[in-house]
Formats: C-alpha cells, structure tokens, sequence
C-alpha cells in the first residue's frame, strides 16, 4: 500500500513538474521578461501571504480525524468537518485585509494596473486555498490517496490548456492571471466533487480544543517550512527590476524540472522502505536513498548547468539569454537540495523533527546575511551565491542530526557508488514506464 501510495504520487509529481515547465515556456515566449516579471509580482505576493498566514488545516484534520472517538462516529466527523470549512473560510477573510495591505505596499511603485490584479487574484487564491487545505486533510484521513494524485494534476493541467488559449487569443498579463485563478477555481471544483457527501448535523464539534491547540502546535513548524520556501523570492522580489525578477523566475523553474523529476522517482523507492519499524531497517533505507540522491544530484545539476545556456534562449528566444546562464549558475548553487530533501525525510521517519527545525532555521540565517552583504558589495546576482552558501550550510546542519540518528552509519553515507548511478536510471525508467500506462481509478 505505502509502496503503491509513493509511486502513485511521484507520478503525479513528475506529471506536475513536466505540466508546469510547458506553461512556463508558453507564458515566456509571450510575455517577454520584463511582463513575465509583472506575472511574477502580481502572483508572488498573495501566494507568499497564504504560505505564510494559513492555519495548518491539512495536518490538523488528519490527525484529528483520525482519533477513534471521532473516525467512529459519523456524526462527530461530520461536525468537526463542517466546522472546519467555516472556520477556514472565516480565517480566510480575516487575512485578506493583511492580503491588501501587502499587495499595495510591496507594489506601490508598480503600474496601477498590477496590485488590482494581484488583489483578484489573491482574493480567490486566499478563498480556495484555505478551503482546499481543509479539502486535502478530508481525502488524506480517509486514505484516499488515488484522488489526491489525480487531483493534484488538475491545476496544472487546466493552467496550461488556458495558458495556450490566452497566447492564441493575444490577452496578454491579464489573460494570464485569470487563466491562473480559473485554474484555481477549477481544481477546487474537481477536488470537492471527489469528497463524499458530507452530511449536515447538529451534533456539537467534537474536542474542538485539543483540535486547535494541535493546528498551533503544528503551525511554527509550517511557517518556518514555508518561510524556507519563499525566502529568495522575498529577498529577491523587492530589490530588482521587473526585467529581472522574469530572468529569474524563468530560471528558477528550468533549473528544478531535472531535480524535480529524479527526486520524485526516488521518493516512490525511498518511502515504502522508511516506513520499516527497526532502526536497522531505516539505516539501511536511508543510505541507499542518500547514495543515490548524491547521484541523481550530481547528474541533474551537471546536465541542467551544461544545458541552459542554450536550450533556455532556444525555447523562450533571445530574450532570455540571461536566464539560460542564470540557470545554468542556478543549478550548480542548489545542487544540494536534493539531499536537504532526503536528509529531511529520514529524520521525519525517526521523529527528528528538531535536526529539520535546526536545518531551515540555518538556512534562514544564512541566506538573508549572506545576500545583504553581497548586495552590499554591488556584487552580480546576490542571491545566486547567497542561495548556494544556505543550501549547503543547511545541508550540513541536517548531515550531522543524520549521523546523531545514526551513529553506525560510515562517515561516507552520502559518496554515492557506481552501482548508485546504475540504480537510479533504472528508477526513473520504472517509474515512467508506470505513470505512462496508470489508471488512478483503479487498484
């Protein structure tokens, strides 16, 4: 079952990360950068403030959820349920006059034109996010995982059938943004179909206390994971031109579809293997996925870094000539998040949640100190060594709780073996081969 679960998902993953890059391109080729910027900034700032602000409804109701006094009564599910979409939309609201002001101060030097649309489209990202966090929690606890991939493929899939349509109709920025809400909608609309009907009742809300203390609990952990996320792009956004925000954001998602899909293939090996309950077991699982992590690091930063300089201006045309090298460099610089990534995932299999705390908060100190004193220093793209020097320190942080874990493991446990290389080609094949003939609908 887990082992089905994680191949399901990295399929979805690749399927997402191959969906995103075609938009991207579509987008680029029309947009130019310094207008593929202005996209940037109207969608950054509301989907930084959703990261951010929103309570953790997903974890929150699959634990809850979960407990026997509620999963056994229909009633209990159905009220704790019910009152979770109302209180997540309510929230919602409350968070949109923060929404706003954030919006109009970080683009009060922009046309006019932009922070109205960035506000509508915040509006419903703020609207259907929350709710779809609430919708996530729902089909996770009820071990729907099939539904929860497929959907997962929704969002983009629609982004990118719209995309075209606005570049073939010339609607330009704004046709963007609201293909991207649309898009939004849909998959909220898809997603709430798939829920089984919940019914309506009278019954109070079970536990409602040990359910919001657990959503606090689990919210520092959240916000400091999203802050992660979003950090270069909160560095990066206010400082540089529009023109460069588009060469960067362009070189942002060139520079993750390799990693992205080879972490993906991994992950469906990885996880099935985490879940054994000795530490023996787990030791043995977390090498093999760090060796070959290290391998599938190695290969897609060499590839994408070679790559860039030509396939980007190639793809999107010379006006992105600078992405291509941006890329390039950007590839090399986050070379190590692969392994940040497994690392993170075999302290979460032997509830070391502390050493990936110790790891992001690293990685928060570094990169704002890093990119202030290289700004300082009117140094080339700032953010690109910055991003590089976090990554690493955060990589080593998380390599030493790794060897605390596990004491026994050699001191080489991220050198990846020839057999590695082999290995993990023959994964990603796998895994392909699979996702082209899968049916989610079916066992």
């Amino acid at each position: 079952m887990i082992a089905k679960a994680a191949l399901g998902s990295a399929a979805a993953s690749i399927a997402v990360t191959g969906l995103t890059f075609v938009s991207g391109v579509v987008i680029a080729r029309v947009l130019g950068p310094e207008d593929r910027g202005h996209l940037g900034l109207v969608v950054f700032w509301p989907t930084a403030v959703l990261a951010l602000l929103q309570f953790p409804w997903t974890e929150t109701l699959v634990i809850s959820l979960s407990k026997r006094s509620i999963a056994a009564d229909p009633a209990s599910r159905a009220a704790l349920i019910g009152w979770a979409l109302r209180t997540a939309l309510v929230v919602a609201l409350c968070t949109w006059p923060i929404l706003a002001a954030t919006v109009l101060i970080a683009m009060s030097g922009q046309d006019p034109v932009l922070p109205v649309l960035s506000l509508g489209f915040g509006t419903i990202l703020l609207v259907c996010g929350s709710l779809s966090r609430v919708q996530v929690g729902i089909l996770q606890s009820d071990g729907r995982l099939q539904v929860l991939n497929a959907s997962s493929i929704v969002l983009p899939l629609a982004y990118t059938l719209l995309a075209l349509g606005v570049a073939a109709l010339g609607l330009g920025l704004s046709g963007f943004v609201a293909a991207q809400a649309v898009a939004i909608v849909l998959s909220f609309v898809q997603r709430n179909f798939c829920i089984r009907h919940v019914p309506r009742t009278s019954a109070p809300v079970p536990q409602i206390g040990q359910v919001v203390n657990t959503g606090l609990s689990i919210f520092g952990l959240t916000l400091v994971s999203a802050l992660c996320g979003q950090a270069d792009r909160l560095l990066f956004m206010p400082t540089n031109s529009a023109a460069q925000i588009g060469v960067y954001v362009v070189a942002l998602s060139f520079a993750g579809v390799l990693p992205g899909v080879l972490s993906s293939s991994l992950m469906s090996v990885a996880l099935p293997a985490l879940a054994a309950r000795d530490q023996a077991g787990k030791e043995s699982a977390g090498l093999r996925l760090l060796r070959l992590t290290t391998a599938a690091s190695v290969i897609s930063a060499l590839l994408t870094a070679s790559m860039a300089p030509f396939v980007v201006p190639l793809l999107l045309g010379s006006a992105f000539h600078e992405a291509g090298i941006v890329s390039s460099v950007l590839a090399l610089a986050m070379a190590s998040l692969p392994l940040t990534q497994a690392l993170q995932q075999i302290l979460l299999s032997v509830n070391k949640q502390s050493g990936i705390l110790r790891g992001q908060i690293a990685f928060l100190l570094v990169l704002p100190a890093s990119y202030a004193l290289l700004l300082y220093a009117d140094a080339p793209w700032p953010i690109l060594p910055a991003l590089c020097a976090a990554h690493v320190v955060q990589t080593l942080v998380l390599g030493v709780a790794f060897q605390r874990s596990f004491p026994k493991a050699p001191a080489t446990w991220a050198v990846p073996r020839a057999a590695a290389f082999v290995e993990l080609i023959a994964i990603v094949l796998s895994v392909v081969k699979r996702h082209a003939g899968m049916n989610y609908g079916r066992p």
